[in-house]
């Protein structure tokens, strides 16, 4: 309401005007775009501060009072148009921000918060002493039009009051809270490049991570590694700090991070369909060879070296950036299985997935008024060769590619082109809300050796609030188009395309045709929430179920416990498999233990 002071009726006429104009216009809605909600302060705004940066619009924390303490929510805001949030929600998806979504707000205009500097403009007419003492938005309504966040929301919002500004003060910005429950949290199982901010704390400072990872394994009786170490239950050890700096030299800004691994396994080697670590111990293909240390193992399993993951400059405009170095990049939309995506996707189990590996590349991107977004890039490879010796960069080792990303309404189109190892790749990507569900879809066709293989991703997932916490669940299925539909006698009878992509690129984890994914996420406490998914394999109804507990003991550590159980019998893809007589690779249970400590 205004406040109400005393004047003279001449005095009222200008205000009794603004009111009355105000009243006859249509009620009008304003839309923010938001990427994340922490009980810490600090936290909030130093993501803002990361956000503003990286994608190009100004983002603010807003504290909400709730029953149980602050939230601290990260928005850009307001739009006037749900054009320009779809725009601007597009802009922070790409710049990494992939659970990015819109919050609308609708009231009636005679509720607009209206402030002195603005009366001034229409009126033309000194109001001294007008101010606003609070806003009360009882008949607001919320309309969340990227689900399934803001089913979470419990009631309407509340808006603290606004203090009155002097005479002389600048318009004032009104401030708009979301209260969101107290245990709200952005859990999507995504598979992403961009999974943890990179550095925050503002260009040129230093910030480091610290992992532990702890893994053991089960080898059932005739398994070749069992075989060949004597180890029935071997354990593997990655200790990991990441050092990230993040400099600014004029328009440049340089994305540097050194990692220092030490590794340690008493019997080297995965069981297929379970790769549980992905740290990356050479640069054999990549055009710099940016590792140093030791890249083979040692007699006893270990290895100590020294890499840089991410050493690339990138300047940013308004509407495009150009970024040449070694770099993390995702496309696709599939949340387990990623066939869209060409550069180093992660494994369905991967545990660690903070830090997707990088590649050295030329990446151009530029960004359209209307929210769709074009990227562009190059990536340089080197042959294959023999013991300690580098191969030549060569174009049929190298990618070029392309990606259009455009808004159609509230759904999304992508569209991709590609030559990838001198093969041609042709993909095509969809997002639709359903309801409160997201459908994401992804088609790929590629031609390798004479032929054409069509491999598609297709998922579903929803969120929803349950005794307080929220809850969620997705199903994904997944066609292999390099997969096979019955496994040979001997592995090494695999398709080559196939062989190739499993052990020497990494593209692929999987050898059979079709699977289907399923898994939730729920919290037992808002410090303590569970991961479960379970991979089936339609063939020989072979599957994998892994569960995680993950403990958040503040907002810069998270400890992790878990495990995997593949169930099949022999001759099933999650069973044990045949490489010889008597011998077997695959089957038994794993197991681990990881702790992140941020700095």
């Amino acid at each position: 309401m205004l406040r109400r002071n005393k004047r003279t009726r001449k005095d009222a006429v200008p205000i009794m005007a603004a009111v009355a104009l105000l009243a006859c216009q249509w009620a009008y809605a304003q839309y923010f775009v938001s990427i994340g909600a922490y009980r810490a302060a600090e936290t909030a705004e130093e993501l803002a501060a990361e956000a503003t940066e990286k994608a190009a619009m100004t983002f603010s924390s807003r504290a909400a009072d709730t029953p149980d303490g602050d939230i601290y929510r990260v928005v850009a805001g307001p739009f006037d148009s749900r054009d320009e949030a779809q725009s601007g929600a597009t802009r922070a998806r790409e710049a990494g921000y992939v659970d990015g979504w819109i919050v609308t707000f609708g009231m009636p205009a005679a509720a607009r918060p209206v402030t002195e500097a603005g009366v001034d403009d229409l009126l033309d007419a000194p109001l001294d002493s007008i101010g606003v003492d609070e806003l009360s938005l009882d008949d607001w309504s919320l309309d969340d039009d990227l689900p399934p966040i803001e089913v979470l929301l419990e009631g309407l919002p509340d808006i603290p009051p606004v203090e009155p500004a002097p005479a002389t003060a600048a318009p004032i910005e009104p401030v708009q809270e979301v209260v969101v429950p107290e245990n709200y949290r952005l859990n999507r199982l995504r598979r992403d490049a961009r999974a943890q901010p990179e550095a925050r704390g503002g260009p040129g400072t230093f910030r480091a991570r610290m992992k532990w990872y702890t893994s053991g394994r089960t080898l059932p009786v005739g398994d070749a590694l069992r075989e060949q170490t004597g180890e029935s239950n071997p354990l593997a050890h990655n200790a990991d700090l990441r050092l990230m700096w993040r400099p600014r030299v004029g328009a440049i800004k340089l994305h540097v991070d050194h990692s220092t691994v030490w590794l340690r396994s008493e019997a080297a080697g995965r069981s297929p369909g379970l790769t549980f670590d992905q740290t990356p111990t050479g640069d054999a293909r990549r055009l710099m060879d940016l590792t140093w240390g030791d890249k083979a193992a040692d007699a006893d399993g270990m290895q100590r070296l020294h890499r840089l993951d991410r050493f690339a400059a990138e300047y940013q405009g308004k509407r495009f950036r150009v970024s040449i170095g070694r770099q993390a990049l995702s496309w696709g939309g599939g949340m387990v299985f990623q066939p869209m995506d060409l550069f180093n996707p992660f494994s369905p189990t991967t545990v660690d997935q903070d830090y997707k590996a990088g590649d050295d590349m030329v990446l151009i991107e530029r960004l359209f008024s209307d929210g769709s977004d074009l990227q562009v890039l190059a990536v340089a490879r080197r042959e294959s060769a023999e013991g300690a010796a580098r191969g030549d960069v060569a174009e049929a080792s190298s990618s070029i590619a392309a990606k259009y990303a455009m808004v159609l309404n509230d759904s999304e189109l992508e569209l991709m082109a590609a030559r990838h190892y001198g093969e041609q790749v042709v993909g095509a990507g969809m997002r639709i809300p359903l309801g409160g569900a997201l459908l994401r879809s992804d088609l790929v066709w590629t031609r390798a050796e004479g032929r054409v293989h069509l491999s598609a991703v297709v998922n579903a997932d929803y969120t929803f609030g349950l005794a307080g916490s929220p809850v969620h669940v997705f199903a994904e299925y997944f066609h292999n188009g390099f997969g096979v539909g019955e496994l040979p006698a001997d592995l090494a009878d695999l398709p080559t395309s196939l062989l190739k992509r499993v052990a020497l690129r990494g593209e692929l984890f999987n050898l059979m045709q079709n699977y289907l994914a399923a898994g939730t996420s729920f919290q037992w406490h808002f410090l303590l929430n569970q991961t479960l998914a379970v991979l089936t394999n339609l063939h020989d109804y072979s599957y994998v179920a892994q569960t995680a507990l993950n403990y958040d003991a503040s907002n810069a550590s998270r400890l992790q416990v878990g495990f995997a159980v593949p169930i099949g019998s022999a001759g099933d893809e999650f069973g044990t498999l045949a490489v010889g007589d008597d011998v077997t690779v695959g089957g038994g249970e794993q197991g681990f233990v990881r702790f992140v400590r941020y700095f």
